[in-house]
């Protein structure tokens, strides 16, 4: 029998002079019982208690002096492994996760006042088999099932009359799933499948293959391909008042395959992914749709492509240096609305927030036995996004590069360690997101105690 338990509290002031407190409480603890070499069990608890108080309007504009939000609620999950034979193994698992959200927005009746108080559950179920020939094949197979259920009011209040409003929905999905590496001489064979069954918005199969070849010892080359999907959220779907869902939303989908090699010698590694994505079905929002029609929709379509690349050397006995590298490439080839003044999706013109170029160096550095630094930084380059302190239809902008020093450090006092951590050093106010002020420079100092044997 095992067992472990966390408690946790962090709070801060925020980057703006009033209004702008934020506090997050966790607690946790886990049971595992393994009675013999056959069998695991593990029960988690997580509970979880945070608050948010917020400034700004929706241009992101430090006007409001009471806006909160908060939400808390438990969590607990259930697992458990069974060696039926020297071949076959099964697990089940179970897990419920219950969270209360509340927001509130109190101004005088002449501006408006929102509140609104929800209830979200969700709970899973999964069970799987995996059967082995060792250094041949080893195959799974299973089922999960997951429902989802919201219940919530809200109320808006104007001089012009009061809006009472509530929601009270339901999903659930049934996913059979099955997979099978397959390990022939050099090459490394890995095939997927998986079929969702959803209440909402129907059946969707999805499938993931890839093989890895070992060139030599210390090189390989690795390529995959596959398909993946993103459900529409409870607000997508169901949303109610100013903001309408879309019951008939599908979900978003992707295609993709990659390319790469790793190569490692003694000192140095080197690993290169070339990436092809394509989207489609995605949902996008249109504010000012026809008389009693959804603000969702599904029409977009888009693609991204690029290179990622890291090398790793041991520049000296304790120093490691390494840096990575991304070029991506994104395009938007469908748009769904006429009406998109604020230019989200334009044909032709990338996604916003998706830098062309990040660099992103390290070295970490060993000092005797006790110490050990860490010096990283983190280049992105420039990139379109949406600033709504402008007008309408002059809201899309470049946003200009931006860069983070961040400094790392721990020395370790054998049952105390002490650590320490610098970020964004040099105070770098570039923003990274349009309307929304960065953090500068940070610092905290802190600790980790040992206690037991």
């Amino acid at each position: 029998m095992g067992y472990s338990a966390r408690v946790s509290r962090f709070s801060a002031d925020g980057l703006y002079p009033f209004n702008n407190y934020y506090r997050n409480s966790v607690a946790s603890a886990r049971l595992r019982y393994h009675p013999d070499g056959k069998t695991d069990a593990s029960l988690t608890y997580h509970y979880g208690d945070d608050i948010y108080h917020f400034p700004t309007n929706g241009q992101g504009q430090p006007v409001d002096s009471n806006q909160r939000a908060a939400q808390r609620g438990p969590m607990l999950s259930l697992s458990a492994e069974r060696a039926l034979s020297g071949n076959l193994d099964a697990r089940i698992g179970a897990a419920v996760r219950e969270a209360r959200a509340f927001y509130n927005d109190e101004h005088p009746p002449a501006q408006g006042s929102f509140w609104s108080r929800d209830y979200v559950r969700r709970a899973t179920a999964n069970a799987l088999l995996t059967w082995r020939a060792p250094a041949i094949v080893t195959v799974t197979g299973g089922i999960e099932y997951e429902d989802e259920r919201q219940l919530g009011k809200s109320d808006f209040n104007a001089s012009f009359g009061n809006f009472p409003d509530s929601i009270r929905v339901h999903r659930n999905t049934t996913g059979y799933f099955t997979q099978a590496l397959i390990v022939a001489g050099r090459a490394a064979l890995t095939l997927g499948g998986r079929l969702d069954d959803n209440s909402q918005f129907g059946t969707h199969a999805t499938y993931r293959g890839g093989v890895v070849y070992r060139l030599e010892e210390r090189t390989r080359l690795r390529i995959s391909a596959g398909t993946g999907f993103k459900e529409p959220t409870f607000f997508e779907n169901f949303a109610h008042g100013f903001v309408q869902g879309n019951p008939n939303l599908d979900p978003e989908r992707s295609r993709s395959w990659e390319a790469g090699f790793e190569h490692r010698r003694r000192r140095t590694s080197l690993s290169v992914t070339y990436f092809d994505q394509r989207f489609r079905d995605l949902i996008e929002y249109d504010g000012a749709p026809p008389p009693n029609q959804p603000n969702y929709f599904n029409v977009g379509g888009a693609s991204a492509n690029g290179v990622e690349a890291t090398v790793e050397a041991n520049v000296a006995t304790a120093v490691v240096f390494s840096v990575s590298y991304t070029y991506l490439h994104t395009k938007v080839l469908q748009s769904g609305t006429p009406t998109d003044p604020d230019g989200l999706f334009v044909p032709g013109k990338s996604l916003i927030r998706r830098p062309a170029h990040t660099v992103a160096p390290q070295l970490a550095a060993t000092i005797g036995d006790r110490a050990r630094v860490t010096l990283g930084a983190r280049w992105v380059g420039s990139r379109d996004d949406l600033d709504f302190n402008r007008p309408v239809g002059q809201r899309r902008v470049t946003l200009n590069a931006y860069s983070r020093v961040n400094v790392a450090a721990e020395y370790d006092l054998r049952r105390i360690v002490l650590t320490g951590n610098l970020e964004n050093a040099f105070n770098d106010q570039a923003q990274e997101i349009a309307g929304f002020r960065p953090r500068g420079r940070t610092v905290m100092i802190g600790g980790r105690v040992t206690v037991g044997r």
